[in-house]
This record gives structure tokens, sequence and C-alpha cells, in this order.
């Protein structure tokens, strides 16, 4: 089961720089598209591929269900994907990448104010920690870039 988290893991990032990299189009909707399309296509080959049709019931879905899945698809996807991908063309991706980070401390959160799950001291010290990393990561004005000029490669012993 690790294999598939981390290729999802290594395609989320080529995902995430290669649209500033490669400057995919000027339409974001275009290329959001594109990847929603691809998505659904994976997990539906996938599906079939390892038998979920076989047992699945579509009259077993509950109106409940059926609402938060239409809920996911418009404001857990196309909504937020528009905006991810702005960000991202538009933004430092270390910063933008901190949504990662923030988004289940607010699924926490919803989950307590919700769904009355409680929150336990661990679960605030961990908060805090990550809340401590994003903050330092947003606020920090230093990064370190690295210029790689193709066609005047360094000298033979110029960095020693």
């Amino acid at each position: 089961y690790a294999l598939p988290v981390i290729f999802s893991c290594i395609c989320w990032s080529f995902g995430s720089i290669l649209p500033q990299k490669l400057k995919m189009g000027p339409s974001t909707f275009i290329n959001l598209g594109t990847q929603l399309f691809s998505g659904s296509l994976f997990f539906l080959i996938s599906s079939y591929l390892f038998g979920e049709f076989n047992s699945f019931q579509i009259e077993k879905i509950s109106l409940k269900s059926m609402i938060s899945m239409f809920y996911l698809i418009i404001f857990g996807s196309v909504i937020v994907y528009s905006c991810y991908n702005w960000l991202i063309n538009n933004y430092d991706i270390a910063k933008v990448s901190t949504y990662g980070f923030v988004n289940p401390l607010l699924a926490v959160l919803i989950g307590t104010l919700f769904g009355n799950e409680p929150i336990s001291l661990k679960i605030i010290i961990s908060a805090s920690i990550i809340l401590l990393g994003v903050i330092i990561i947003i606020f920090s004005k230093s990064g370190i870039k690295v210029k790689v000029n193709l066609n005047n490669p360094p000298l033979k012993g110029q960095y020693n």
C-alpha cells in the first residue's frame, strides 16, 4: 500500500512544479479540466481493475452521501483546484504548498465544531507546531535560488 502513496506524492510534486516551469498555457480552467479529467479517468480504470464495480450498488447510496459527494466535487475540487492552479502560477511554490499543512488543521477544527469530535492536548500541541512551521515559511524573506545555465557549464574545479 505504500507504493501508491509514494507515487501519488511524487505526481503531486511534479504537478505543482511543472506548470510554473512549462508555462502550460493561459487558461487555468483548461489546465484544471485536464487535471481533473486525468485523475478521474485514472481512478475509474483503477477501480475497475481492482474489482470495485462488482460490489457497487447505486441504490445503497444515501441522499446525504450524494449531497456530500457533490459538495466535494464543487468546493473540494473545482473551486479549490482553480485557486491552487492560479496560486502556483503566480506565487512562490514553497508558500503555496503550506496548504498541505493547514488543511488537516481545518479538518480537525470542522470536525470539532460540527462533528463533536474531541480535541486533546496532543492535538493542540501538534497543531501549534504545524502552525509555527507555516508561519515561518510564509514570513521568510530569504530563500535558496539556484540558477542553472546549461549553455555555460561550470569549469572543472571552479567550485572546489
